[in-house]
């Protein structure tokens, strides 16, 4: 059986909680996760 995470790796950032709140709203509203919807965010900004 093969680990899916194998070759992942994970990022970490410290936000005030205001700016944590207001991504978790983002996110739900978009139907994403907050992982997904960061991961999302940072791919379209790079």
């Amino acid at each position: 059986m093969s680990n899916r995470h194998e070759n992942t790796v994970r990022i970490t950032a410290r936000v005030p909680v205001r700016i944590q709140e207001t991504l978790q709203k983002a996110a739900e509203l978009s139907g994403a996760t907050l992982n997904q919807f960061m991961i999302q965010a940072a791919l379209k900004e790079a």
